[in-house]
């Protein structure tokens, strides 16, 4: 395509537009540094997205006739990255809707000072060759699903100390651990609703897809957070799984990236607090000892001052000064603080690091 319109950018990219990012990429005629900066920076910038993401699958478009880049000549993504490529200011393209998260767009850039001349005949050859692009997005998506159902990663979670599951960004379960099994069995914290991965509690849930999300979506290393349901505690982290070591960077529509989700119990049933030790770590009054071992035990702001004999304003100051006090800023980071002074009191009478499963 490059050597028919002399001086152009030929590119066929595997977009996520819901985020959005490139998700792969086949680009030739840019400057390496001017990509990397697109996929970890313009993309989101980007205003064509918007205008590629509405179009039907399989349209052949024209930017200068449809959207031309002269309508944001004063957005930064124009200023900082498109205007000093100049021969990437016109377009002409094909987007192929292969699922909710997998966009293909085969864009052909040129400046715009060609367009008059190479506007029509990349779209007549484009129109000419779209059901062969199309046939060979969709041959590259069933080959990716392939992939991803290949990969298998049971010995790696085994022997996690805690119950582990596989999911996509959706949250739809790949693999779980025997401990993981056992809990969707019990249905107490976690379970498995038509192959997804939920979570007792609203909130919850919605804290768990962002942890997902963040590391998945924003490449953040780790993500941690504690969860109070009913009498648990559950210490929850969430890594990138491991993906395909060869060849996935060759790939129109690679695998799904998976996220490893583990969940650690750090207490339950009915839990005391080793008054003397966080009052000589953080030098807590003994009614901040006691606040501090309701709210361990899941009992809401709510319930604390009812039991207290207190306002709830009283208890919420209380909870400032404690957050001041142990160096934390909202409850589940406090209870996972809290639960290194535990004591069992019954109930599971499980060290604050036992798997929560066994």
């Amino acid at each position: 395509m490059a050597k028919i319109l002399p001086g152009s950018v030929s590119s066929i990219l595997n977009y996520d537009l819901t985020r959005p990012a490139v998700v792969s990429n086949f680009i030739t005629g840019i400057d390496p540094s001017y990509l990397s900066s697109y996929v970890a920076h313009y993309v989101t910038r980007n205003p064509w997205l918007e205008f590629w993401g509405n179009l039907p699958s399989g349209k052949v478009a024209i930017t200068e006739r449809d959207s031309p880049s002269s309508a944001f000549v004063d957005s930064e993504f124009y200023n900082d990255w498109l205007a000093p490529q100049r021969h990437m200011g016109a377009a002409t393209g094909i987007k192929i809707d292969l699922a909710v998260r997998k966009t293909i767009l085969v864009g052909w850039n040129y400046d715009v000072e060609s367009a008059y001349g190479y506007d029509a005949q990349a779209a007549a050859i484009l129109h000419g060759v779209r059901s062969s692009f199309k046939e060979a997005a969709q041959a590259a998506h069933i080959l990716g699903g392939r992939l991803e159902r290949k990969i298998r990663l049971g010995q790696l979670i085994r022997h996690i100390d805690g119950a582990a599951i596989l999911v996509t960004r959706n949250r739809c379960i790949r693999e779980a651990n025997d401990r993981a099994a056992t809990a969707f069995d019990e249905g107490n914290v976690i379970g498995n609703i038509g192959g997804r991965l939920t979570i007792r509690g609203a909130g919850y849930q919605a804290r768990l897809d962002e942890m997902i999300q963040r590391v998945l979506d924003r490449g953040e290393t780790e993500q941690t957070d504690t969860f109070i349901i009913g009498e648990h505690v559950v210490g929850a982290v969430v890594t990138a799984a491991p993906t395909l070591e060869a060849g996935e960077n060759s790939l129109l529509v690679p695998p799904a990236p998976l996220a490893l989700v583990v969940l650690k119990r750090l207490a339950g049933g009915s839990v005391g607090l080793d008054d003397t030790s966080l009052r000589a770590a953080y030098g807590l009054s003994a009614g901040e000892c006691r606040l501090c071992g309701l709210l361990l035990n899941g009992y809401s702001i709510a319930e604390a001052a009812e039991l207290l004999g207190v306002t709830e304003g009283t208890v919420r100051q209380r909870v400032k000064m404690i957050f001041q006090k142990t160096g934390t800023h909202r409850q589940g980071e406090l209870v996972a603080r809290l639960a290194g002074f535990t004591t069992a009191v019954g109930g599971l009478g499980c060290e604050h690091n036992a798997p929560i499963w066994e």
